[in-house]
């Protein structure tokens, strides 16, 4: 599994929610890879993304599982992935 979190340098949400989405991902041995949409918009228009942050997971084969807009909780974002590994 892969977690794509979008951001941007402005978005304050963001940077809170970051270390959380990060902890967790260590915590899980998940592949996080960050991207900002003001570096890379054309990333952000393909793939629909109208708010910050949104998380996006993808499989193995790089296929779109789930995606959250929002920060939350830890313990709302570990249930979250916990579902996505059963669906």
């Amino acid at each position: 599994m892969k977690i794509e979190y979008y951001t941007a340098d402005w978005c304050v949400p963001c940077k809170q929610f970051y270390p959380v989405v990060e902890s967790l991902c260590k915590e899980n041995n998940i592949e996080l890879v960050k991207v900002d949409i003001t570096e890379k918009p054309y990333l952000a228009k393909d793939l629909n993304i109208k708010g910050v942050p949104t998380l996006i997971v993808k499989d193995n084969n790089e296929k779109i599982i789930a995606t959250r807009v929002g920060s939350s909780t830890k313990e709302a974002l570990d249930a979250f992935l916990a579902g996505c590994n059963n669906g």
